[in-house]
């Protein structure tokens, strides 16, 4: 049977690893996301996708003359890379130097 003062080594190593990843760093796990600059070549391309898909979506709402000059702007992005690449976008509808609309 192993005694107790032969776990104390193990106890130790596992109470070392666990401090050391909550440390409060803000390094991107594994996995999850992380942030991403808002003028990233992707991330400028991924928003025109979600800002054509919510026009076409929510055109309804705007008049024809407000619709046709609505503008977008990437208020703030994070990325996920696994097997493709996932964002989590967030964009603010524009229309007469206003915000009317924000989505994520």
């Amino acid at each position: 049977m192993t005694s107790f003062s032969n776990l104390i080594p193990l106890l130790a190593l596992i109470i070392l690893l666990l401090l050391s990843s909550i440390d409060g760093s803000d390094e991107a796990v594994v996995g999850g996301f992380s942030e991403a600059k808002t003028d990233d070549d992707d991330v400028v391309l991924a928003a025109k996708f979600a800002f054509k898909k919510y026009k076409r979506e929510n055109g309804q709402e705007f008049t024809s003359a407000i619709f046709d000059n609505l503008t977008y702007r990437v208020d703030h992005c994070k990325r996920q890379i696994v097997a493709g690449t996932n964002y989590r976008i967030s964009i603010s509808i524009i229309a007469e130097d206003r915000c009317v609309a924000a989505f994520e």
